[in-house]
């Protein structure tokens, strides 16, 4: 098994503080960066972990994962696929696709035995969350309602959490 972490994104959404600190590199509530704690979860799989980063950010992660035997790999192309693509010649097995800034997910073990047992492809998903912003409802062109951080339920029966 190995484990590819996706975090090649700029951040845009958490300015300014991505000014200073890649996203996946910013600390969650357990003090660490949230990569950090994604990669100590998996690497009770034993697996071998690949983080795909961008180019002006490849030294914070080259830094962060000095003491493992994470492989940083740099990816000039955009999106996620373009970052899968920048990884493509060292998958040799199935493979643990994550991006670098979900947080809580810890059932990776479950994940494994569960896509092992039935699946070519699996994917983690959420049925219910909440959202932290209010949203506006247009009728032909006009605001008819605002709905004060709803559950993602009422709009979407099934939600990707960025675990592949």
């Amino acid at each position: 098994m190995q484990t590819v972490i996706l975090a090649a994104g700029e951040g845009l959404r958490m300015r300014p503080f991505t000014h200073i600190l890649p996203k996946c590199l910013l600390p969650v509530p357990d003090g660490k960066p949230c990569i950090r704690s994604i990669y100590e979860e998996v690497n009770k799989l034993e697996t071998e972990t690949y983080v795909v980063v961008s180019p002006e950010h490849k030294h914070f992660y080259t830094h962060e994962f000095r003491d493992t035997s994470v492989k940083i790999v740099e990816s000039k192309l955009k999106g996620n696929m373009g970052s899968l693509l920048s990884v493509r010649d060292y998958i040799k097995q199935s493979f643990l696709l994550i991006y670098g800034d979900i947080y809580g997910f810890t059932e990776y073990a479950q994940l494994v035995k569960s896509h092992n047992s039935v699946a070519l492809a699996t994917i983690a998903i959420t049925q219910c969350f909440k959202l932290e912003y209010g949203i506006v409802k247009f009728t032909k062109n006009v605001a008819s309602d605002f709905i004060e951080k709803p559950m993602i339920t009422d709009w979407l029966k099934d939600k990707n959490i960025g675990l592949w």
